[in-house]
This record gives C-alpha cells, sequence and structure tokens, in this order.
C-alpha cells in the first residue's frame, strides 16, 4: 500500500486573532466602499450654480424712481372698503439676479405652452409641447433645459409636470437658485 505524500506546506492553525484581523479588514474595507459609493452618488446630480452673475443687484430703494415700474396695483384689504390706499406692486427690469433670471425663465416657460397647448391636448402632445417649450425658452440656462430634456425624454404630462415641479419649483429643485432657498 502506497503512502500519500505529506504536504510540505506547514499548516499554520486559524487563531482567534487572525479571525478577528480579516473580520476588521473585512468591515473596514465594506465601510470605505460605502462612504465611496455615497459620495459618488452624492456628486452624481449636485445641483450647481446655473445662473449667471448679477450685474444690476436689487435696489430695495428704487419705487419711485424712474427705473421701477409699477406692475400691478390692487386694492388693500377686502374690496378697498376701510379707504385704505391701494397697494402698488413695483420692479426694475434691469435687475438680474438669479432670482430675477429664474422668474424670467418661468415666465417665458408659461408663455409658450399657454400660447402653444390647446387645453383640450391629449397628454403626449401635451408633454411634446412643454418639452418644446423648455427646448426654445432661451432665458432658462442651457444646463437646466439639457436636464429637463434627459429627464422626461419619452414621459408622459403627468412625469414632465412632476419633473418641472421638482427642478424648476420645489425649494431645492436643481433649476431653482440658491437665494430662494432662504
Amino acid at each position: 500500500m502506497a503512502q500519500a505524500p505529506e504536504d510540505p506546506t506547514p499548516q499554520r492553525p486559524r487563531t482567534r486573532r487572525n479571525r478577528l484581523i480579516v473580520l476588521a479588514a473585512g468591515i473596514l474595507a465594506t465601510l470605505l466602499l460605502l462612504a465611496f459609493l455615497l459620495w459618488w452618488f452624492a456628486l452624481r446630480d449636485v445641483r450647481g450654480d446655473v445662473w449667471a452673475e448679477t450685474t444690476v443687484p436689487l435696489d430695495p430703494d428704487c419705487a419711485g424712481t424712474p427705473a421701477c415700474q409699477t406692475a400691478m396695483i390692487m386694492p388693500s384689504g377686502h374690496n378697498n372698503r376701510d379707504g385704505q390706499a391701494p397697494i402698488e406692486f413695483q420692479y426694475d427690469p434691469a435687475v438680474d439676479t438669479p432670482i430675477a433670471q429664474w422668474g424670467d425663465c418661468l415666465h417665458t416657460l408659461f408663455v409658450c405652452i399657454e400660447a402653444e397647448i390647446p387645453a383640450d391636448a391629449q397628454d403626449d402632445a401635451r408633454a411634446a409641447g412643454v418639452r418644446a417649450c423648455m427646448a426654445e425658452a432661451q432665458t432658462c440656462p442651457d444646463a437646466c433645459r439639457a436636464r429637463f430634456a434627459a429627464r422626461t425624454q419619452g414621459a408622459g404630462f403627468a412625469r414632465v409636470e412632476q419633473i418641472f415641479f421638482e427642478d424648476f419649483v420645489d425649494p431645492g429643485g436643481w433649476c431653482v437658485p440658491r437665494e430662494a432657498d432662504q
């Protein structure tokens, strides 16, 4: 009967210390991988400064000057029963803060939607109309328009509307100026 040759490599017994080192290394590697993944996902969709730099800041004292224009006059109180002076809303059209740019962007989009999309249009036609209006809205930053186009491609109207609110209206939205969050 032939005996099996002995294994020349000495076997080290697995001790409790070795197991703890391997376990600690595994946990550390898992935590590092998790931290990296969280960091990577956080950076993938970081809200940027998509709005142009302000060249004409808001002047709160412009009321009554030629720079300010009246946007609307409303009676104060309930139908101005108390004889109070009406409330006059004024604005300076030259102001180009990020919030003013955001307002111009939304205004351009809403005017286009109102003019181009019939109220009785089918879901697909409404979604396509909103996408076309956004593509043509030159007052909106290119990055916002590109993001909107990518996120709404092939989506129905309900999803297009949801994405619009997420990106352009909701606090913290990707295309909402940071100043609007305060």
